[in-house]
């Protein structure tokens, strides 16, 4: 009877001792999670702080990642991190979005940074010390819509179901013109021919770390923001459609082709250039520039600033 407690003990105090290996080895929830991504895409705001508008078209995006992994104890920033994937293109099945290998996450033991960037062909390139690299970049022949993320830090598996937010932000600004008659030349039939800022700066690089930052070419050229026939009526209308252009300081001149009717029916061609003017334009914001116009000449109406400003 002795012996066989004993042995009753001894199973027993194995059977404790293995589960508790199992426990020990299991103490984490590690399961396997596919990397999953939503990218978010910022809208612009308005120069005047009233509200934000977006000129996106309903086109899908191409989308591309560089990934790196840590140890949880470590930082980013401050310590090494291991490179996980390299300017990888994202790809949508319908519901989400996946990197082309449908790569998994690593062990719970790792935290990932991710920085993401858009269009997927327009980088060129996304490493730890620059982040995203948009280089030779001329506005004149690439309209792009250029956006890119700040490093999203400390991600885990565990937090929004593998899903890794992408929020984009961009990196061009983008310009429209409004033009509207002058007061006192309301019987008179004007129309706008075409609108062109003549000192601008078109080409650039562009780099988010440490700080997104442009270099700006040493050249400034005319850049024509519109070409074609729109009447101009006694209240600001729309002429043309925006355009997307490197944020920077401008000092420049616009100049408006435009024509007006004569008392004989006939109309005069005239094109007059505006006193320059200096502004400053900011990545992310959308910007209206109004312009009057009659046969005195051209005028730039001064920014309405909002309560908020």
């Amino acid at each position: 009877m002795k012996r066989n407690l004993k042995q009753i003990i001894a199973i027993a105090t194995a059977a404790i001792t293995a589960v508790g290996c199992v426990s020990d080895r299991n103490g984490r929830y590690d399961p396997v999670v596919d990397m999953t991504f939503d990218p978010v895409m910022h809208v612009k705001v308005r120069s005047s702080d009233i509200g934000t508008t977006d000129t996106e078209t309903s086109e899908e995006p191409s989308v591309g990642v560089s990934v790196w992994q840590m140890p949880e104890s470590k930082v980013w920033g401050s310590d090494t991190a291991t490179p996980l994937l390299e300017n990888s293109r994202l790809v949508h099945d319908g519901e989400v979005w996946r990197t082309e290998s449908n790569d998994q996450w690593p062990s719970v033991q790792y935290t990932l940074t991710c920085i993401g960037f858009s269009p997927f062909d327009a980088a060129s390139g996304c490493n730890e010390q620059n982040g995203v690299m948009f280089n030779g970049i001329d506005t004149r022949e690439n309209q792009a819509d250029l956006r890119y993320t700040v490093p999203q830090t400390g991600l885990t598996k565990h937090i929004n179901g593998g899903t890794i937010i992408l929020p984009l932000q961009h990196a061009l600004c983008e310009i429209e013109f409004m033009v509207k008659g002058k007061a006192g030349y309301e019987s008179v039939n004007v129309r706008i021919l075409g609108i062109t800022i003549d000192d601008i700066v078109a080409e650039g690089d562009f780099h988010s770390l440490p700080e997104p930052a442009w270099a700006l070419d040493d050249e400034t050229v005319a850049i024509p923001f519109f070409e074609g026939v729109v009447p101009i009526q006694n209240t600001p209308v729309n002429v043309g459609k925006p355009k997307r252009i490197i944020p920077q300081t401008i000092e420049s001149s616009i100049t408006v082709d435009y024509e007006f009717m004569s008392h004989a029916g006939t109309f005069i061609h005239q094109a007059d250039t505006s006193e320059p003017v200096k502004r400053r334009f900011e990545a992310g914001h959308y910007y209206t520039i109004t312009l009057e116009v009659s046969p005195d000449g051209v005028e730039v109406l001064p920014e309405i600033p909002s309560k908020e400003e």
